[in-house]
């Protein structure tokens, strides 16, 4: 499985539910990694982007979920469900610099136990870790506008969060499902949608 020479993109679908590609190392100058490049290639296990890469499309690693890590250090963005059904999928940092997190980014990642929000992100939206059971912990940024609709669901294992001071929305459903969250602390000023934290959890205003 090979990129041609010279080229600055994988294009869409490309390896597509190549069931027994394994690994993957992308050549310098590689900007862009089309829409469902690697779409359900379960096997995949190891992706060596270069460091040219700064755009990851829309579902490209779509239930890649042989897939343990990925390094995104020079990412500037990171399309809708780029790596949502990412099973295998056990940590992440997101690089800085990143404003947005697009829907279902890492929705159905079900060994999900680490990550890393840059201080960049001022929008996490709608169904961005939804089905994260391995999520325990999530430091937000300190920038952070708005929480979309069920972001965070059925997070079973998130204990407690803060919502930092920035934040102005929390939209329906946000945490829904989330049954061991106990705490949540959450600004004054900030509008909580319906059903937006299950009924046990403590909902402290600052």
């Amino acid at each position: 499985m090979t990129i041609a020479e010279g080229a600055v993109a994988v294009p869409d679908c490309q390896f597509a539910k190549v069931t027994t590609l394994e690994a993957i190392e992308l050549p310098g100058g590689i900007t862009l990694i089309g829409t469902e490049a690697f779409d359900s290639c379960v096997s995949l296990r190891l992706v060596v982007l270069p460091s040219t890469v700064d755009t990851i499309g829309i579902s490209s690693f779509l239930n890649c979920r042989s897939l343990k890590s990925i390094n995104l250090e020079n990412v500037k963005y990171l399309g809708m469900q780029a790596f949502g059904m990412c099973t295998s999928l056990e940590a992440v940092t997101i690089p800085d610099g990143i404003v947005e997190l697009t829907r279902g980014l890492f929705s159905g990642c079900t060994s999900l136990s680490s990550v890393t929000i840059p201080e960049s992100v001022t929008k996490i939206e709608n169904f961005v870790f939804v089905k994260c059971p391995s999520l325990k912990y999530v430091k937000l940024p300190s920038r952070l506008e708005s929480i979309g609709y069920a972001a965070f669901a059925e997070c079973t294992s998130l204990a407690s969060i803060d919502i930092p001071a920035s934040c102005k929305s929390i939209d329906d459903m946000a945490f829904i499902a989330c049954n061991s969250l106990a705490v949540a602390r959450v600004p004054k000023d900030c509008t909580i949608g319906e059903m937006a934290f299950p009924p046990t959890c403590e909902i402290v205003r600052y």
